[in-house]
């Protein structure tokens, strides 16, 4: 019983972080609507499903869940095999998420600015403002690239973390290897820089994507996920390449146990499988090609992308998602200060399919 004292005081925080709400099922959402199928091209999803064997193998690793997760030095051998690093340099977490938010919580003092690309992915601005940093926004280019010299200019003394998502997210933007090296030439050495390469692999082969991890910059970590063209989002497992410090300091806020055997067992196995990273590459190029003529014969123009995903300008796009779902298609409404977007992943043939019979019918 409450004895009328005082009741627990939530820690200030800011106003603008947005609370986390879990989306509806696809099969709830069809229910609502009263359609028989969702495309469901809102998330960056991939089409594909789990590599080969990597289902089989999560579900005989089902019969030991009494057990507590005691794989994931296995895994992090395999990432440091794949990238030529230690494996002291490796942190696998729970989906790469988390780690933005330990990067702010290990190096940015309140009050001390983190600097953000905009629009880009929303995590960096949340997981800042929860640590009591200051955002520093910077506009991405016409062409959805992040800009570089506008970046070097916004940073002051207390800059203490960049976040760079290349290729971009959502705009789909990349810069090539060689403007990211001057780049960080430039950047003094007490402000970390975290390269988010989520969607490196649609770029390349490891040596063609700016994902070469060198580890002789002392202030420059790497983020990597399963969750994309790996197929593995539902799964949540991601990791951090970076010099042994950033690493540790990453691991030591960490929970324990936070990625499942299941997690571990099918990272591995899809890490084993460079001839289908190349294959899922290939398909989503073509894939994506289809979606811009799809997008362009529906008064769309999508910037330039190299992802799983294409993002157009747009007017009233919060009515425009609104009419598309009414006929079973999700798509991302994304606002970036006075513009408006529309992100929509490329899916597969029946996804696409019926998005453009669904522009039609808005038309």
């Amino acid at each position: 019983m409450h004895d009328g004292g005082p009741t627990p005081a939530e820690r200030q925080v800011s106003d603008e972080i947005s609370p986390y709400s879990p989306d509806a099922s696809t099969a709830a959402i069809a229910v609502r609507l009263g359609v028989r199928r969702i495309a469901k091209l809102d998330a960056n999803e991939s089409a594909f499903g789990p590599f080969p064997g990597v289902a089989e193998a999560a579900a005989r690793a089902l019969t030991e869940t009494n057990r507590y997760p005691d794989r994931g030095q296995e895994l992090a051998a395999v990432i440091a095999d794949r990238h030529s690093v230690d494996q002291e340099s490796i942190v696998v977490t729970n989906g790469a998420d988390p780690l933005i938010g330990y990067l702010c919580q290990a190096f940015v003092p309140p009050g001390d600015d983190v600097i953000i690309p905009t629009p880009s992915f929303v995590t960096y601005r949340q997981d800042a403002l929860r640590y009591g940093a200051r955002v520093i926004e910077v506009p991405v280019r016409p062409d959805g690239c992040i800009d570089l010299p506008a970046t070097l200019e916004a940073i002051g003394v207390k800059t203490r973390i960049i976040f760079l998502c290349n290729p971009n997210n959502p705009t789909g933007g990349y810069l090539p290897p060689s403007d990211i090296a001057d780049f960080l030439d430039a950047v003094p050495s007490h402000v970390l820089v975290a390269l988010d390469q989520a969607y490196a692999e649609f770029v390349g082969d490891e040596p063609d994507t700016g994902a070469v991890l060198d580890l002789s910059r002392p202030n420059v970590c790497y983020l990597r996920t399963f969750s994309k063209i790996f197929g593995l989002a539902g799964l949540r497992v991601g990791y951090i390449v970076g010099p042994t410090p950033i690493a540790h300091a990453v691991g030591r806020l960490r929970h324990w146990y936070d990625v499942t055997d299941i997690a571990h067992i099918a990272a591995t196995l899809s890490l084993q499988q460079p001839d289908e990273i190349t294959r899922r590459r290939e398909a989503t190029t073509a894939a994506r090609l289809e979606l811009e003529q799809i997008m362009r014969s529906n008064d769309l123009e999508p910037l330039p992308s190299v992802t799983g995903f294409l993002l157009a300008p747009t007017t009233a796009v919060a009515t425009t998602v609104l009419r598309l779902e009414e006929q079973g298609v999700l798509v991302r409404a994304v606002v970036s200060g006075t513009q408006e977007y529309l992100r929509i992943a490329v899916g597969d043939a029946d996804d696409r399919a019926q998005l453009e019979a669904a522009l039609q019918q808005l038309r």
